[in-house]
């Protein structure tokens, strides 16, 4: 599956869009710079496969415009599921 933040994949048309998809994770943050760093890592990767997940169930091929957003320390990846051909 395609994610990217752009609004199109290079050589690839969108012939469908699925919807809205999101994943919010709730964390609670480490201290320290290193583990903060590797946390965030962490939690991005949770995310992205939630949001896999999510989009793959709608049927999509990618999910395009993801914006990565916090609120306090949550992390939450959305981004609109579509069709490819």
């Amino acid at each position: 599956m395609f994610l990217t933040t752009t609004d199109n994949i290079q050589g690839k048309n969108v012939t469908e869009y699925l919807g809205i998809v999101a994943s919010v994770i709730l964390t609670v943050m480490p201290g320290g710079n290193k583990m903060m760093g590797n946390a965030i890592d962490n939690f991005t990767k949770q995310a992205q496969e939630d949001l896999e997940r999510k989009a793959a169930k709608l049927g999509a091929d990618a999910v395009i415009g993801l914006k990565f957003t916090t609120q306090g320390n949550n992390f939450m990846l959305l981004g609109t599921a579509v069709k490819l051909s």
